[in-house]
């Protein structure tokens, strides 16, 4: 009987070290961005807006005409909307009842490439985004997106980004792959 109590007391400290491994592990993902909240529709985005796409490793320069503002919603795919010579304005939003949440550090991130920056603006209405606060620009980058970082400054419960492209010209272009918050207001 002490022979099994002590092979049966081995096996569950294993089981507990395996499952405090597995834990850790998952919760290191979750700081490193494994739960990020991703812009989830355009409902605002004027619906001639963004007018060009990019297919990261198929398209070909200039940026095929069409308008995709659906693929800057969920995860990083590869598949981006946004502007060759001409100006626009993208309008996405977030699945968080209360909007996004002010966290210290970085509160959004946005993935993104193309010349010229482009303003970036936040809204706090929850219904219908009228008022804008400017936190920010896309930086110009080459070959292929890049993911920068925002802070909110003071405000909180964000529901909308706008990402604005005011510059107009030939090799101008800038395309967006995805935007995301870190957290909700509870």
């Amino acid at each position: 009987m002490t022979f099994i109590i002590y092979h049966l007391s081995v096996f569950i400290r294993k089981k507990s070290v395996f499952i405090f491994l597995l834990m850790s592990f998952m919760c290191r993902a979750a700081v490193a961005g494994g739960l990020f909240i991703y812009a989830d529709s355009h409902k605002y985005t004027s619906k001639k807006q963004p007018p060009r796409y990019w297919i990261v490793g198929k398209t070909k320069r200039p940026a095929p005409k069409g308008v995709h503002p659906e693929y800057a919603e969920g995860k990083p795919d590869g598949r981006l909307t946004g502007w060759g010579p001409c100006r626009g304005s993208l309008i996405l939003s977030f699945p968080c009842k209360k909007g996004l949440k002010n966290v210290e550090g970085k509160d959004l991130f946005i993935w993104h490439f193309g010349r010229k920056t482009l303003k970036v603006y936040v809204s706090t209405d929850k219904e219908k985004p009228k008022n804008w606060h400017l936190i920010g620009t896309l930086s110009e980058t080459k070959g292929s997106p890049i993911k920068q970082g925002f802070e909110f400054g003071d405000l909180d419960g964000v529901f909308y980004i706008k990402i604005v492209k005011k510059s107009f010209g030939f090799g101008t272009g800038h395309f967006i792959d995805a935007a995301c918050g870190v957290e909700c207001v509870k």
